[in-house]
């Protein structure tokens, strides 16, 4: 959590970035998506490490909290997005829809965020 907190103070000084957060009953922060106003730039995309590591029995987890808030990203953002994505989390990024542009470098169109989008419980804005 508190490394959560260093990112985004650190981040919301240095940018202005559209945030979208999730949080569980404990009030912790399970996963953060940010994006630059007025591009389809998504900066980062974080889950918290109970999350992601070991077996998926930390009474911490939260199940999709990652999907949740990008889901809500793209809803904002109108669909279309583009991404670098590091190595360990191109599969995933593949799995909701995005497809390889280059090295790293990710997109989605509007018709794959909608399909990710109305799968994580969201009625597409766009």
């Amino acid at each position: 959590m508190r490394i959560f907190r260093r990112i985004l103070s650190e981040y919301s000084e240095r940018f202005s970035p559209k945030l979208v957060a999730s949080f569980d009953k404990a009030g912790r922060m399970q996963a953060l998506c940010a994006y630059s106003p007025g591009s389809n730039y998504i900066d980062d995309l974080a889950s918290a490490p109970w999350n992601t590591n070991g077996d998926g029995t930390d009474p911490r987890r939260t199940k999709g909290a990652g999907s949740q808030v990008l889901a809500a990203a793209l809803n904002n953002m109108g669909g279309e997005a583009e991404l670098y994505a590091l190595s360990s989390a191109r599969p995933y990024y593949e799995k909701v829809g995005f497809k390889p542009v280059g090295d790293g470098d990710y997109i989605i169109t509007k018709a794959a965020a909608r399909k990710f989008v109305k799968k994580a419980g969201f009625e597409p804005e766009f």
